[in-house]
């Protein structure tokens, strides 16, 4: 509850007892947009990324590695006792592994080769562009 006491910028002893979590908006892609804490001192509504620093990793305490989860809960008297949130992916959900991008590039691999491996068929032309209306300072 301190994280989520944080987020909320209120005091742990603020919150009282945790009585819900729920997913209460997902984007297209199917990520968390908002998730709803319903506390004994009101409810609390955490917005898309944040909610990764509010829930943390039972093993060493990180951050969850995506936004793209289910969460199952488990009560005892109204009560929250268990949160268990199941995840898929890791990041931004664009496709591309940044630490396999830079382990490619460290490998010698150029932008326009890992580009291709991220994003097969795709096609890089170079763009020439004028500024209008723009002044040096």
């Amino acid at each position: 509850m301190a994280n989520l006491a944080g987020e909320a910028k209120r005091r742990p002893e603020e919150l009282g007892d945790l009585l819900d979590v729920r997913v209460t908006d997902r984007g297209k892609s199917g990520r968390v947009l908002i998730t709803t804490f319903e506390t004994s001192g009101g409810k609390i509504e955490v917005g898309g990324d944040r909610v990764r620093w509010v829930l943390r990793r039972p093993d060493d305490g990180g951050i969850l590695r995506s936004t793209w989860f289910q969460i199952d809960t488990k009560r005892r008297g109204g009560v929250v006792t268990a949160l268990h949130a199941e995840g898929r992916g890791f990041g931004h959900g664009i496709g591309m592994c940044q630490w396999g991008a830079m382990g490619m590039a460290e490998e010698g691999y150029h932008f326009p080769q890992i580009l291709e491996h991220y994003y097969p068929g795709v096609k890089l032309t170079q763009v020439t562009y004028r500024l209008v209306g723009v002044r040096a300072r």
